[in-house]
Formats: structure tokens, C-alpha cells, sequence
């Protein structure tokens, strides 16, 4: 079930995150599309099959070797036999999870990845350089995601939000709505749905928008790389004793937590943003 709207003590834990973090968070530049080669754009399509389950491995494909192994004409000129064996030999190598050493080809990613190489091959003249700007032609976010996940794999709704904001710097009010992303949503708004699924997703995204970004002020992509790049460091500050708000550091004890020094109670700090807005 989706709430109907925020209370002044979530909305002002949302702002509290947003006043300590958001100047200090990188966020995807607009437009980065535009300056990408046709094997930076491929190598993050590949990017967004092999960091499914782990993340970890796919920052080995920013290395030269793996980069020149995995070119997108490189590829595009072996038989799909040939292509699959690569292919599956270096998402192995670099321990891509769900694929085995043993026949590593086989594996869902690399048939997926095949299907997404076969689709850019006999759709587009240039490949993942014509992709991007058949993207930047549609007129908006949700068509741009419709398209990539009915034509690519591994590409739903999450997936396509992340290739769209973080990969190509194309969207921007757009959510990919990661686990850590959720779990801090889920701290602040226990009552938003625990799982997003096809079915919930859009609901969650629509909600966090209208009520958490537009009354911040805030772009929905620099909503999720706040949540997402600074969650463990939100996580401290939500651990702390919900009564107290503090300017040092969040420092958690068993049964019992500090959050630094010169603590004042969050009430009355909400009451003072409250009278100042």
C-alpha cells in the first residue's frame, strides 16, 4: 500500500539527509551521452548485466585489457559462436556472478548480453552509437525505458532507469530504485511496499517524487545518488537516537547510541525549519 502523503517528521528526516549530503555527492552530468565513444556506451550496457547480484566485477571492465577484449566491433566481427565463448571467458575471469568457469557461454548474462549485441547489430547502422540517439530522440523518460526494456535484457525497470541517469547522463526524473536506495526510503516510510516489483515500481517512483522531490526541491536522480552513494553514512545518522540530531559524529553502542556532542532534540530543530519555510 502506498501512502497517501509524507508526515512533517519524515519529509524533515529526507531534508535533514539532504542539508548534510547532497553538496558533497556526485551526481551524473547531463548530457554525458554525448561525448561517449560507441565502446564506452557497449562496455556500460555489459555493465548492467554483470553487476546483477554482484557490482564488485564489473569495475573490472574499465581496465584496457578487458576494454579491447570486449569491443563492440571487435565482437560484432566473430561468428555468435566464437563471440559467446569471449565473451563468457572474460565474464568468468573477472568473477561475474551466476557464471561458471566450467562452459561459462552457457550462462544466462552471456546469452543475454549475446541477445543485446545480436539486437544493436541488425537494428543499428553504428551500433551503441545510433542506440543512444535514437534514446535521446524519444521525447520521454518513460518511452526511453519502455524501448530498453522491450528490446534489451536485462534492462527493466531498474536497470533502464540506471543505464539512462548514471550511464548516459540522459534522465533525469528517474528513480532506480537500488536496495540501498530502499532501505533508507524504507527506514524514513516504513509503510511504502518492503519489495519493488514490476507492479509497485512506478507507484514508489511517482510517490517519492511528488513527495520528496519537489517539496526539497531536489532532481529524482539527485534524490537516488544521494540515498545511493552516501548510504552507510545515512544509515549512521538514522541509527542514532531518534530524538537527537547532532553536528559530530554518529557513534552507535549495544543497546544505547551517541551521536556526538551537542545534541538537541529534533523536535525542537523541526520546529525552527518549520517556522523559517
Amino acid at each position: 500500500m502506498i501512502p497517501d502523503t509524507l508526515s512533517e517528521e519524515q519529509l524533515d528526516k529526507f531534508r535533514l539527509i539532504k542539508d548534510k549530503f547532497l553538496n558533497n555527492t556526485n551526481i551524473p552530468k547531463e548530457g554525458k551521452w554525448k561525448s561517449m565513444s560507441k565502446d564506452n556506451i557497449w562496455l556500460r550496457m555489459v555493465s548492467q548485466v554483470v553487476v546483477v547480484g554482484n557490482a564488485a566485477p564489473a569495475e573490472k571492465l574499465n581496465t584496457p585489457k578487458i576494454q579491447k577484449l570486449l569491443a563492440f566491433d571487435t565482437l560484432a566481427k566473430l561468428d555468435p559462436h566464437e563471440a559467446a565463448n569471449e565473451i563468457g571467458r572474460v565474464l568468468a575471469d573477472i568473477g561475474t556472478r551466476y557464471v561458471s568457469r566450467n562452459r561459462p557461454e552457457d550462462s544466462p548474462k552471456v546469452k543475454a548480453i549475446m541477445r543485446n549485441l545480436a539486437f544493436l547489430q541488425n537494428n543499428f547502422t553504428d551500433g551503441p552509437n545510433d542506440l543512444v540517439y535514437h534514446l535521446a530522440s524519444l521525447p520521454t523518460s518513460r518511452e526511453r525505458i519502455d524501448y530498453l526494456s522491450n528490446n534489451f535484457s536485462y534492462f527493466k525497470a531498474k536497470g533502464a532507469r540506471d543505464f539512462l541517469t548514471t550511464g548516459l547522463g540522459m534522465a533525469t526524473d528517474v528513480i532506480a530504485l537500488d536496495s540501498r536506495v530502499m532501505g533508507i526510503v524504507g527506514r524514513i516510510v516504513p509503510d511504502l511496499p518492503a519489495k519493488v516489483n514490476n507492479g509497485n515500481y512506478e507507484a514508489i517512483e511517482r510517490f517519492l517524487v511528488t513527495q520528496v522531490c519537489k517539496p526539497l526541491k531536489m532532481s529524482a536522480v539527485q534524490f537516488d545518488q544521494l540515498l545511493f552513494r552516501n548510504e552507510s553514512a545515512i544509515r549512521e545518522l538514522l541509527s542514532c537516537d531518534a530524538t537527537v540530531v547532532h553536528d559530530g559524529p554518529c557513534l552507535a553502542t549495544s543497546g544505547s547510541s551517541s551521536c556526538g556532542t551537542g545534541k538537541r532534540p529534533v523536535a525542537a530543530k523541526m520546529d525552527r525549519r518549520r517556522r523559517l519555510r
